[in-house]
């Protein structure tokens, strides 16, 4: 995400019952391709996944303690299905949907029994009522005008009592007190056409967006890599911090990883994690 700028933080956007007002757009300035030929660049290149990987996440750990084995879940910005195959090793009925095509025919090669399609988060292909569980990890974020719309088919496609585990990105203490300033500065000089690129989002406007569509929220957790010498946030936001590929940090990141995360690990978290219940 090198490039990042922040335009500002949307006028406040109207969800449920309450508005969004802490949900900062960010844009990258370059020319050239859209979002989706980027999305569909980056899964022709990713490797595919390590299962194991999954095992050492806590948001996965989450996920596992909190469902039956046999859950029908319905993965919401699947990608290429490395969460989805973990799960389905593990008794879970899974379906996966995801906006690019080519993330979706690389989940048919490599798992041609997991149910997968074509298909927005915003208008989901399923009846109402259809799943035990609905997981978003790293795609509420991307819809240029806000998460309404994905929240509210969220809810639609959830059983009553049934649970959603939503991953967005965290407009963190670090980051409201530097990086957004920073990339506002950046914004005023830059002059390239801009493309969308995601938003961040703060704990109040989850809550609200949420409890608006009916969802209890059951647990919050700041979510980020669980290695002691990795960071995504720090590496991204802070080039000065990184020791080597794959968000392993130098000395300076490891050291601000541990006084920040001693202090909170709100404080820097990259994102939230979230469980919540469908309210019948």
């Amino acid at each position: 995400m090198d490039g990042l700028v922040l335009v500002n933080n949307p006028q406040s956007v109207y969800c449920g019952t309450t508005y969004l007002r802490d949900m900062f757009a960010l844009y990258k300035f370059r020319r050239g391709d859209s979002q989706g030929s980027d999305w569909d660049r980056k899964y022709a290149e990713e490797p595919s996944a390590d299962l194991e990987h999954y095992r050492a996440q806590p948001f996965v750990r989450t996920i596992l303690r909190s469902l039956p084995v046999r859950s029908r879940i319905l993965d919401a910005g699947c990608g290429t299905g490395g969460l989805l195959r973990f799960l389905k090793q593990r008794g879970s009925d899974v379906v996966g949907v995801d906006s690019s095509r080519v993330a979706i025919e690389t989940l048919r090669r490599l798992t041609p029994d997991i149910p997968a399609q074509v298909a927005s988060i915003e208008r989901l292909p399923f009846p109402d009522a259809s799943f035990d569980a609905y997981l978003a990890i790293g795609s509420w974020e991307y819809p240029a005008d806000g998460p309404q719309r994905a929240a509210a088919e969220a809810v639609r496609v959830l059983r009553p009592g049934g649970l959603a585990f939503i991953e967005v990105p965290h407009a963190n203490f670090v980051r409201r007190l530097l990086y957004l300033p920073l990339k506002r500065l950046e914004h005023t000089v830059r002059s390239r056409r801009s493309l969308f690129s995601h938003h961040l989002f703060s704990r109040p406007d989850m809550r609200a967006l949420l409890r608006g569509n009916r969802f209890e929220i059951l647990e919050e957790h700041p979510h980020d890599l669980p290695e002691p010498t990795r960071h995504y946030g720090l590496w991204v936001d802070w080039p000065i911090l990184r020791g080597g590929p794959h968000y392993e940090l130098n000395a300076l990141g490891r050291w601000k990883k541990r006084v920040l995360n001693a202090i909170s690990p709100w404080t820097i978290a990259t994102g939230m994690f979230i469980v919540a219940r469908k309210l019948a």
